[in-house]
């Protein structure tokens, strides 16, 4: 009979590495922050702000107006909305509303994909735009809403020598469904223990693929956006291979449409899962011949957890095994499973709590049961690369709530439906 301990003891070590990673993570998030008195506003920086937007005719008006309604040097951004291969009117609704910062570039040739279209922005924004030089590029989608103030606090980040910043990014329409308010929940509890804990250590911050900034030399360097699955980890990945970091501001927030179709999201999970997956393939090797430093270290590990469900799926099978009298294995100590039995309630009880999000409790039991969405969309995304089945899939927008924002530094709002 076989004896499988070696491989039990694997996955309970790879768990409790997972788990104290990110203790180590939520302590850093949950310290009090030092109040540094900064209320002058730093010379700003001159950005283009891109919208990629496909058949987005319903939701990127709002954007729009939010937009051109930034409290910032209205000479210092202009903002480019691709319309990409659109077949509704979306390029229509940005030249009615644009008061002149916004202009629209009708892309319907070429790879689809919204790296594809970023990269098609940045190489022909001189020529819709030939009288503004820029020095940084941000990225927006185009169902979010945002603040009066983002563009003016990442333009301060950026000014004091940051070459790359992320917002948060929260959910814009919690109260549409139980499962955009699981996502929300979600969100304030990665934001806070994932983003800003790395934040606070100096380790790799993701690029969320809205609510970024880059400087345009650096992303040139990188080799543009590119059209992965997930450009946006594909690019933070390249960064953290190159020594840079992405600065993570947790003050001001950029909010997206979270779907209310189950069907919807988890094919959102399994094209984030592939794309992880081949920004794994693509640079785990090139990290690991690499001279190891913090950073790089961190993206491996960041690139390595994607297969936390499928060593979880490895433990089952093991203990199927076992059931049936085909193997044996050593049992794991009890307190072991206790720690990682009670490690995610823990978060996902505190985080909400110091955000100021106590009202998303209410969907706590559903997002611990919906987080084993991700036992089901790894293995499909990993069955989807293997037949050469990688293609690039929009997730539909289509909710419009009216927000008022009443604390936009800190990240507070009110939506009225």
């Amino acid at each position: 009979m076989m004896d499988l301990t070696l491989i039990v003891d694997f996955i309970v070590l790879w768990f409790i590495i997972i788990c104290g990673y990110y203790v180590l993570l939520a302590t850093a998030s949950f310290l009090p922050r030092r109040k540094v008195k900064d209320d002058e506003m730093r010379e700003p920086v001159r950005m283009l702000v891109l919208v990629p937007a496909k058949d987005e005719e319903k939701v990127v008006a709002e954007l729009i107006r939010d937009l051109e309604s930034q409290d910032y040097p209205k000479d210092m951004f202009r903002v480019l909305v691709i319309a990409d291969h659109c077949t509704d009117g979306t390029a229509d609704v940005v030249r009615h509303i644009s008061s002149g910062i916004t202009r629209v570039l009708v892309r319907e040739e070429g790879e689809k994909g919204k790296g594809a279209a970023l990269d098609y922005g940045t190489e022909h924004a001189s020529s819709v735009f030939p009288e503004f030089r820029y020095e940084y590029i941000a990225v927006f989608d185009a169902d979010n809403r945002v603040g009066p103030d983002v563009l003016l606090e990442m333009g301060n980040v950026l000014s004091s020598g940051q070459k790359a910043v992320q917002i948060k990014v929260l959910a814009k329409n919690p109260e549409t469904s139980l499962l955009a308010r699981v996502q929300a929940l979600e969100s304030v509890v990665l934001q806070r223990v994932w983003q800003l804990g790395k934040d606070r250590l100096g380790l790799v911050n993701a690029f969320a693929g809205t609510g970024q900034a880059i400087e345009k030399n650096l992303l040139y360097q990188m080799g543009g956006f590119g059209n992965s699955l997930t450009d946006d980890l594909d690019l933070t990945i390249r960064m953290a291979r190159n020594g840079v970091r992405v600065k993570y501001i947790h003050d001001v927030a950029t909010y997206d449409e979270k779907p209310d179709s189950l069907k919807v999201e988890i094919k959102r999970r399994v094209r984030w899962s592939a794309g992880h997956l081949g920004s794994l393939m693509r640079h785990g090797p090139r990290i690991l011949r690499s001279r190891p430093t913090l950073l790089r270290i961190d993206a491996l590990f960041y690139l390595l957890a994607i297969l936390t469900p499928l060593l979880l799926w490895l433990g089952y099978l093991v203990s199927f095994l076992d059931w049936f009298g085909l193997a044996t294995f050593s049992p794991t100590p009890f307190i072991v499973w206790l720690f990682l039995s009670c490690f995610w309630p823990s978060l996902v009880l505190i985080t909400p709590y110091l955000d100021g999000e106590k009202g998303l409790y209410r969907a706590a039991p559903a997002l611990l049961l919906f987080l084993l969405s991700w036992m089901v969309a790894v293995p499909v995304a990993l069955a989807k690369l293997m037949i050469g089945d990688d293609g690039w899939t929009k997730t539909p927008h289509g909710v419009n709530v009216d927000f008022k924002f009443t604390d936009t530094h800190a990240g507070k709002k009110v939506i009225s439906h």
